[in-house]
């Protein structure tokens, strides 16, 4: 361990590590293959990238278990289009691959219309309304007007009424300074959705 440890960390090119621990992962098992896994997390770089992607879309659910888990922890957002296209698939790691894909958009610094365009990514894929309360608290954290869109147009989805009344109201304070008009418009449709007293009493203080 010690050996590969030192050479990732001493080597300026990703791409070769990664290859390296790439041809080892399918050979290794148990404490070994967590270890390469670790290794290939830490490499990172489009290579490593790659080859994840060859074992979370693989035939070796073993394989598929470990690099979705890795991907999911993944220490940039290089990771998301790999997560995007397992979520997207009906396997068995879909809904962690979902939950890796909103933590890239949630937590990493990204140009806002990336993130904009990765939410609404998650929100067509979400089978669920846990992982869809997810992805739209999650666009809290970059609060504009195309997240103030993507969380209105949430509220009459069924189990999803509740948190997108809550980000569409945390989101609007955001947008009646970037865009008075779209802020107000969105407003009134949050108070005629009228999903809660308390988000419809809050989204009326705001107008006045």
């Amino acid at each position: 361990h010690g050996a590969i440890n030192g050479a990732i960390f001493r080597s300026p090119q990703p791409d070769i590590c990664a290859e390296a621990i790439g041809a080892m992962i399918p050979i290794s098992s148990g404490a070994d293959r967590e270890f390469l896994f670790e290794q290939m997390r830490i490499a990172g770089g489009a290579r490593a990238v790659a080859l994840m992607r060859k074992f979370a879309t693989g035939s070796d659910e073993a394989l598929q278990d470990a690099a979705t888990k890795t991907l999911g922890v993944w220490l940039s957002a290089d990771a998301a289009p790999v997560l995007l296209q397992v979520a997207q698939g009906d396997g068995k790691f879909a809904n962690r691959a979902l939950g890796g894909y909103i933590r890239s958009f949630r937590q990493f610094e990204l140009p806002e219309s990336d993130r904009v365009t990765m939410a609404a990514e998650a929100l067509k894929v979400a089978r669920r309304s846990n992982e869809r309360n997810a992805a739209i608290d999650a666009m809290t954290r970059f609060p504009c007007v195309g997240t103030f869109e993507l969380a209105l147009d949430q509220l009459d989805v069924p189990g999803s009424e509740a948190a997108a009344a809550k980000a569409s109201l945390t989101i609007a304070r955001t947008v009646l300074d970037l865009d008075p008009e779209k802020g107000k418009a969105g407003i009134k449709k949050l108070i005629d959705a009228n999903i809660s007293p308390g988000v419809t009493n809050s989204a009326k203080a705001l107008l006045q």
